[in-house]
């Protein structure tokens, strides 16, 4: 006969090892935020770190304030899709239950 706690620990490492699993899966990611109809576009990794960054060079011929707005609008879009991608990944850990907004785990923000 087991003993309940044992259950409870192997159960806890088990959670430990996919939430390790998904923090790397979450750190591999890049995702791609585009402005102005894909004249800027914007490359994140799962940090929220900027890996590239693509100008149109019809982008150039716009004032200072427009390329800046385009600039952000990609980096918005892009932490955008990150933060979809964290949430996808945390309703698999959890059966589909939506946990994300009651959870804040730093590896995955």
């Amino acid at each position: 006969m087991s003993n309940p706690l044992e259950n409870v620990i192997q159960h806890a490492q088990k959670m430990q090892e996919y939430l390790q699993k998904i923090q790397k899966e979450c750190m591999e990611i890049k995702v791609t935020g585009e402005a102005g109809a894909g004249l800027v576009k914007m490359v994140l990794n799962g940090n929220g770190d900027v890996l590239d960054v693509q100008i149109d060079d019809s982008v150039y011929q716009e004032s200072k304030q427009v390329l800046q707005d385009l600039v952000a609008a990609a980096a918005n879009d892009a932490n955008c899709k990150r933060e979809r991608l964290k949430n996808e990944k945390l309703k698999k850990l959890s059966g589909d239950r939506d946990f994300s907004k009651n959870f804040n785990f730093p590896f995955m923000l």
